[in-house]
């Protein structure tokens, strides 16, 4: 069973110069004892009523977080807005994390580059 977020906020900027890491904290969403078994994305360029794959240079990863409050199970993914994203634009990124056959978790989110 796939069930897709959405995030808050919704839209997020981001700038053809800058390197990012994006991710989703899905913690909140496992129950006790689970954890991501695999990490996948996908993002489309959405410009104009489109819906354009596009190729990004770094593959996801499940990230574990240990901090003050306790341990934190996300998935991310590095953009690289200089060669991955054109001014103008629009991006919307679907990240998932697979805790089972019948089990992920995805997260979307709207990307504008105004520049």
């Amino acid at each position: 069973m796939s069930s897709p977020l959405s995030v808050n906020p919704a839209t997020f900027v981001m700038a053809t110069t800058e390197t990012l890491p994006i991710q989703f904290d899905f913690t909140p969403l496992l129950l006790p004892g689970e954890t991501f078994t695999a990490a996948s994305s996908v993002m489309t360029d959405i410009t104009n009523g489109l819906s354009v794959p596009v190729t990004l240079s770094d593959s996801p990863t499940v990230v574990n977080i240990v901090d003050g409050a306790g341990v934190s199970n996300g998935v991310q993914q590095i953009l690289r807005g200089p060669t991955e994203l054109l001014a103008a634009h629009t991006y919307r990124l679907t990240l998932s994390g697979t805790v089972s056959s019948t089990k992920i978790w995805s997260a979307i989110l709207t990307i504008n580059v105004p520049f």
